[in-house]
């Protein structure tokens, strides 16, 4: 890039900004368009040349071009005069000196450009086309080998008029034109490429509307037409720059392939074209006559880097795979490749770089598979496929899962003579024994190691998509090695992968499949490892007892559990109804080791999910497994912690366990979290009451309240719900008793047999407090009896007293008003009725056949 670095004079620079008039050697611009600043430099560039060829000149901006009214520009536009140097030292083949400068005029600020002539009898050329986007479309502001000169007031091209101006002969010159080479292999799909538009459109799109470097794998399974789409991609383009529709300095192509498929003789091994970057370099010295000759690999990479930075190409390399990149040098010099050369790279396996754009061709079925089959049998011209119906090839292209491979080589053994229905059962089941299956996939699948081919060939056991965790249920895996085993087998083409954001409470979840053709392969290779057919094929049954348990929801004995504890997933319902089985197992045989492999199961399929833990904690409760118990319960609480029943199921473990501190403060959890909970009211009182028999000191009187908020109240009660209110009366009945409060504890005690009749605990309750009341009776009447006391009741009331009996040989005594009360009494019956229990004390014994006066105790 030169710069003209002479300042300009400023007089004749506002002489030109009041110029009245545009010629070969002035124009005037209204604006600098930075927002579409491609555009802008690209057309600068065009006038920069005309200039430079001509006489030289200048170009203002901020000048209308009609009326020439001055009306400046914005302070904030720039021309940026590197940026346009390197520019034109990209678009042209000669050096132009220019300078760029602001001036201000009358308060207004103007961008003059100046340009010097070139004085070479060789006139300036645009080494290729200046495309730029504008509306929607792709533009050209000049196009490669054109040569632009100032005729009058325009800047066009015009290569006699530069002939003319020089005064030399036209065509005199040998001018260099400036075109495009290419080293493409015939088409390998002939007049058949199609639906692959959507895939086709995104390449283009990709290479023609990225300014810069631009690198995209195609990758898949062998058989996807992954070469064919490349192959369609470079022709189009090929066809668009003949037609100078855009502008392309080369396309490189290279393949890797060692091996063809054919119908007629399968497998066969073929010339590999390169191995290494060694390979690589060669070929692309050989497409640009670049002599290599005693340079070293990095001199080479050097050499060509430097021959293409100011080219606009295509590089591809075909069948990634195959190639001995152990040291990532082709990787490095792609990625390092300059300027505007593009990359396509087709493969089996992903390149793990976030420099390139994936794309995965998709499969063809429907009408572009019906399409794609039409297209082939048209080139076999055989009566067999000719008489195939629309639908029939519609199934064809669904049952071989839309590769196109596939369905070629499925009209191939039509037209061999098997029968088409024939031909679509054994794709249906999987059953195809075909030289194209080991094509496909047995390189790739060599490539594997031994826990990621139990991880694939898992798969070969669901007919749907299936996520990680069933994934790793069934293989018996770490979830590591699990993760990273189906981040390799997606790499290298053998899984689909979908991502999953149907469920809002969710992060997006990534399911995975496999193909038919896939699945063909893998079923073959299955029968050849006895030993993991056995475990996948045990593991899956267990699987699907608990999904089709699941689909009936059949899943539980407590009522469907697993709906009523609404599981946001499948995963989760799926391993609920594992737990839930365990469960189960655990209540009806206590086979602790199969309940125990359900659960573990579950935990694989979900683990993030605290019911599992709950019910695993209630089996090792229930199975003595103390320690394990009291862990799951914990696990249960992190994942749910506002889960109440769990935090009273763990509660009531560590109180049957004897830990009270422990029970206590869980109950009390409970409770802050839900006031009204009177499962943990109850809980609470029992922790009480468990304290007070092992001798801490604790208050009788207020455990009795505790437990009235224990009470399930609800107009219908079901079995589990009468007993808690039942033993819950059994405790207030054995509190009161032990208070001395009998009334109370016989009321409680037939409360409890209300809701539970035939509860032996109760009825010996009863039997308890009954005989201690008698026996505090017997006991009272004793003591009353040595201190003079006697009990008895009202016989009769008359103004002045009454007539009493006692309780013991119906003896009569008289109890006169005064003796009643220590304060005055206006009517004695509000003070006594008869038939009402006293205690009373004779104050003067019977004389003369007189009743005995008595006084009343108060």
């Amino acid at each position: 890039m030169q710069i003209y670095t002479e300042e300009l004079n400023h007089t004749k620079i506002v002489e030109l900004i009041n110029a009245t008039y545009e010629s070969d050697s002035l124009d005037f611009k209204e604006v600098f368009d930075q927002v579409n600043d491609k555009k802008s430099y690209l057309e600068i560039i065009k006038d920069i040349v005309a200039f430079a060829n001509t006489e030289g000149g200048y170009i203002i901006f901020g000048v209308e071009d009609d009326t020439y009214e001055k009306i400046g520009v914005d302070d904030e536009t720039n021309i940026d005069a590197t940026k346009l140097g390197n520019l034109l030292d990209q678009y042209v083949d000669e050096h132009i000196k220019f300078v760029v400068s602001n001036y201000s005029y009358n308060s207004k600020k103007f961008i003059i450009v100046f340009v010097e002539k070139l004085e070479k009898i060789k006139p300036a050329i645009f080494k290729k086309d200046g495309i730029y986007h504008f509306n929607n479309k792709d533009k050209h502001a000049f196009k490669a080998s054109t040569v632009y000169v100032r005729k009058a007031t325009k800047s066009e091209e015009n290569l006699a008029h530069w002939f003319n101006i020089k005064g030399i002969e036209y065509g005199s010159l040998n001018l260099p034109k400036y075109g495009y080479v290419d080293n493409l292999p015939k088409p390998n799909y002939g007049e058949n490429f199609v639906g692959r538009e959507t895939d086709l459109k995104i390449l283009l799109d990709g290479l023609l509307k990225e300014e810069h470097t631009y690198r995209i794998l195609i990758h898949g399974i062998g058989g996807l037409g992954k070469t064919a789409l490349a192959q369609k991609t470079a022709y189009t383009l090929k066809s668009m720059a003949n037609n100078n529709e855009i502008g392309l300095d080369y396309i490189f192509w290279i393949s890797a392939k060692s091996e063809e498929y054919t119908i007629s003789s399968g497998i066969k091994p073929i010339q590999q074209d390169f191995n290494n970057i060694n390979d690589v370099l060669n070929n692309l010295s050989k497409l640009f006559n670049i002599k290599l000759d005693d340079l070293s690999i990095e001199e080479q990479k050097i050499l060509i880097t430097d021959f293409i930075k100011n080219k606009v190409g295509i590089l591809i390399i075909d069948n990634w795979e195959t190639v001995n990149d152990s040291n990532d040098e082709l990787l490095e010099f792609l990625l390092r490749l300059p300027g505007k050369n593009k990359i396509i790279v087709t493969s089996r396996y992903k390149i793990v770089d976030q420099q390139f754009k994936n794309l995965s061709p998709s499969p063809m079925i429907e009408e572009q598979g019906v399409q794609f089959l039409q297209k082939w049998i048209h080139n076999f011209n055989d009566d067999n496929l000719n008489n195939l119906s629309n639908d029939i090839l519609f199934k064809l292209a669904a049952s071989a899962g839309g590769i196109p491979i596939a369905m070629i080589m499925a009209i191939g053994q039509v037209s061999l003579g098997k029968p088409i229905s024939d031909v679509i059962s054994d794709l249906n089941d999987f059953d195809i024994d075909d030289p194209l299956l080991e094509f496909c996939f047995r390189e790739t699948y060599k490539r594997l190691t031994e826990n990621e081919k139990k991880i694939l060939l898992s798969l070969t056991f669901f007919s749907n998509s299936v996520k990680k965790q069933v994934i790793t249920s069934m293989v018996e895996l770490s979830s590591r090695d699990v993760s990273s085993g189906l981040q390799k087998l997606v790499k290298h083409s053998f899984l689909d992968v979908i991502i999953d954001n149907s469920n809002v409470s969710q992060n997006n979840v990534e399911i995975y499949k496999i193909n038919p053709i896939t699945k063909s392969f893998l079923k073959q290779q299955l029968i050849s490892v006895p030993e993991i057919n056995e475990l996948l094929e045990e593991n899956y049954q267990m699987l699907s007892i608990e999904m089709e348990n699941l689909n009936k929801k059949e899943i539980s004995s407590m009522n469907s559990v697993i709906e009523k504890l609404d599981f946001v997933s499948y995963e989760d319902k799926l391993a609920a109804s594992f737990a839930a089985s365990a469960t189960r197992v655990w209540k009806s045989t206590k086979d602790w080791d199969k309940a125990l492999k359900k659960f573990e199961k579950a935990k694989i399929i979900s683990p993030q999910l605290g019911y599992i833990y709950g019910q695993w904690a209630w089996v090792c409760e229930n199975a003595g497994e103390k320690k394990l118990a009291r862990e799951n319960y914990h696990k249960a609480i992190q994942l749910d912690e506002n889960n109440i029943k769990l935090w009273y199921q763990w509660a009531m473990f560590e109180l049957l366990k004897g830990d009270y501190r422990e029970a206590e403060s869980k109950f009390s959890t409970v409770l802050s979290k839900t006031p009204d909970d009177s499962r943990s009211w109850h809980g609470l009182a029992r922790v009480k009451i468990k304290r007070h028999e092992n001798g801490e000191k604790q208050n009788l009187h207020d455990i009795p309240p505790i437990l009235q908020r224990g009470f399930i109240n609800k107009n219908k009660l079901n079995y589990s719900e009468k007993k808690h209110n039942s033993v819950n009366c059994y405790y207030l009945a054995k509190i009161f008793l032990e208070l001395d409060n009998y009334v109370s504890a016989n009321k409680y005690v037939e409360i409890g047999l209300k809701y539970l009749p035939n509860d032996d605990f109760l009825k010996k309750l009863k039997q308890k407090i009954n005989q201690k009341s008698r026996n505090n009776h017997h006991k009272l009447d004793a003591e009353k009896k040595s201190n003079g006391i006697i009990n008895g009741k009202v016989l009769k009331i008359i103004n002045y007293g009454a007539f009493l009996t006692d309780n013991y040989n119906n003896k009569q005594y008289f109890l006169h008003i005064s003796q009643i009360s220590n304060s005055f009494i206006n009517n004695i019956n509000e003070e006594l009725v008869v038939g009402q229990s006293v205690d009373f004390k004779i104050i003067n014994p019977e004389i003369k056949g007189k009743l005995a006066n008595v006084t009343l105790l108060l």
